[in-house]
Parts: C-alpha cells; sequence; structure tokens
C-alpha cells in the first residue's frame, strides 16, 4: 500500500478565499458526480471570505453557521484531482485542506504503478 501526500497549485473559490487571511478550509468529502462536478462537504472559520468568492465555481451551495466556523455542502466544478484518483484506482483520504493557493490531500492505492498516473492526470488537468 502507498500513501501519497500531495499539495497542488490552486486558483478555485475554495483556496482564493484563504489568500487574505491564515485559515484553512476543511473539506471532510468530496466525491464525483459526473465528469465536472464533485459534491463536496466541508467547513471553514467563521472570518473567512469564502461566502464571498463561493460563486467562481459551485453551481449549488447550501451554508449552515456555527459558533465559531461555517459548514458547507454542495457541487463544485472540480479541476481533475478526483478524476485522477478514480482513473488510476486509488482512493482519497480525507480530510482534504485548501489554503493559500494550494490544496492539500493524501491519495492512497495499492498499485506501485498507479502513482505516475495519478500525477501524470492531476499535470495535465492543472496545465490546460
Amino acid at each position: 500500500m502507498y500513501l501519497i501526500n500531495v499539495k497542488t497549485k490552486s486558483s478555485c473559490s475554495l483556496s482564493e478565499s484563504t489568500y487574505n487571511n491564515d485559515s484553512k478550509i476543511i473539506l471532510s468529502y468530496v466525491g464525483k458526480t459526473g465528469k465536472y462536478f464533485n459534491s463536496i462537504f466541508g467547513y471553514f472559520a467563521v472570518n473567512d471570505d469564502f461566502k464571498e468568492k463561493y460563486h467562481k465555481d459551485f453551481n449549488k451551495i447550501k451554508f449552515t453557521a456555527g459558533k465559531n466556523f461555517i459548514a458547507f455542502s454542495g457541487n463544485k466544478r472540480g479541476h481533475g484531482i478526483m478524476n485522477a484518483i478514480a482513473e488510476n484506482d486509488a482512493m482519497p483520504i480525507f480530510p482534504f485542506f485548501s489554503f493559500t493557493g494550494l490544496e492539500h490531500y493524501f491519495i492512497v492505492t495499492y498499485d506501485k504503478n498507479s502513482i505516475e498516473g495519478i500525477f501524470n492526470s492531476i499535470s495535465k488537468s492543472h496545465n490546460k
């Protein structure tokens, strides 16, 4: 079994919303709902800018406010990470993190040969 620790550059609404503060958006679940969209559940600190930026790549979203955080769920346009994981017979390990132009996540696979396929797929989707 191979555990892959990945950080990728990102300009999606999740990572963009953390540029002006030191917080992170924590994604507890991301699942493919089609070729281009993912179903997402996550949360962030109340003072984050995410609520102002989400419209960039979400087609549906719902917010639930707590005392120190805001939870959200919705459908977000993906940028190839979940496709790369699925196409190479790997599994995501949650949570994922988004912060200051980066996404940080873990992937597990049993096949050493699929690691290169995962990185190639992610690289292609990020260099379009």
